[in-house]
């Protein structure tokens, strides 16, 4: 997080917090500027972060939890659809695919697969 500090001449500076309490020189004008320390009181933006993402679970978290699954359930999970009403579906007698109920050829191996009752 970076101290905004303000130049004898008007100049606003943002300085790193590595400069609390030293003297520097403005960049604009060269006059001299001293960066105040922090009070003990403020808070830095990652504390300001750690504060209110408390409790909630970290993307790096998230990542290493499907990070541990094989690459195929990985797949599985990334294809998976939200949580709805369940669409039906049907398999396929040729290749064994599982495909939506309403196809009557099977996108693999473009058999027929609709029955009588469909047609």
């Amino acid at each position: 997080m970076a101290i905004q500090v303000t130049c004898p001449n008007g100049h606003t500076l943002k300085v790193s917090d590595e400069m609390a309490g030293k003297r520097g020189l403005c960049p604009i004008c060269k006059a001299k500027v001293e960066v105040p320390k922090r009070e003990a009181g403020e808070l830095t933006e990652e504390a300001i972060l750690e504060i209110l993402t408390a409790g909630e679970e970290s993307p790096r978290a998230k990542a290493a939890e499907t990070s541990d699954l094989d690459p195929m359930a990985q797949r599985a999970a990334a294809r998976r659809a939200p949580e709805g009403p369940a669409t039906p579906r049907k398999t396929c007698p040729r290749c064994h695919a599982i495909i939506p109920g309403g196809m009557k050829i099977c996108p693999n191996c473009k058999t027929y697969v609709a029955t009588l009752e469909e047609v």
